[in-house]
Parts: C-alpha cells; structure tokens; sequence
C-alpha cells in the first residue's frame, strides 16, 4: 500500500466508523506511540495523530502517529529485508512464536478484556 494510500484508507476509516480522531500533534495525556522499525523502537516526526478510542470508555488511550512516506518506505524496506532471511526458517520454528502469543494472550486475557 502506497502511502498516499494508507492516507486516504486512515481518513475514510475515521469518517466512516468515527474510531478515531486525526489532528495535530497538541499536549495529551495519552501515550504516544512509536514505530518499530529494523528491530528498533523509533519516535516518528510525524505532526498529525490518529487518536485511539478505547470502544467501553470513549476515553483516547493512545495517539498513533500518522508517520510521513519517508519513514513509511524505511518501516517497509526493513521488512522486506527481514523477510529474506525470516522465510528460510523452517515452518516448525517458526510456529513457536505464534504459541509463545497464544500463551501470552491466555495468560493476559483478563487485562486485555
């Protein structure tokens, strides 16, 4: 998905379903978080968040940064650099990851519920 892309997908999804709210970067209580990116946390430049709504509360919990194309396209050659060398592991090894998730999940669920 281009980002020119992502952008109007991020704006149609805020209109349509009223999720969230976009707008600038202003002082919050809420946390603000950060891109993953080559195996590294990193804080976006980004000036516009997308709000996180919490669906029970209508309290804001998080601001998602809506990052520009250029960390975009970074966050993007990372992974598919990842992806070289992550499709070369054997499916078995793999899928131990998806049960150490279940397991946390489980173990969590009454937090995230």
């Amino acid at each position: 998905m281009s980002y020119a892309s992502y952008r109007s997908y991020t704006s149609y999804c805020n209109k349509k379903h009223n999720r969230g709210q976009t707008r600038n970067r202003k002082k919050s209580m809420t946390q603000r978080l950060r891109n993953y990116i080559n195996g590294q946390w990193t804080d976006s430049k980004a000036t516009e968040v997308f709000t996180i709504i919490n669906p029970g509360t209508a309290e804001p919990i998080a601001e998602l940064p809506l990052s520009p194309a250029a960390e975009v396209d970074t966050a993007t050659q990372a992974a598919s650099s990842a992806f070289q060398e992550w499709r070369r592991v054997p499916a078995p090894d793999r899928i131990q990851y998806l049960f150490k998730l279940k397991h946390l999940l489980e173990e969590n669920m009454d937090v995230l519920a």
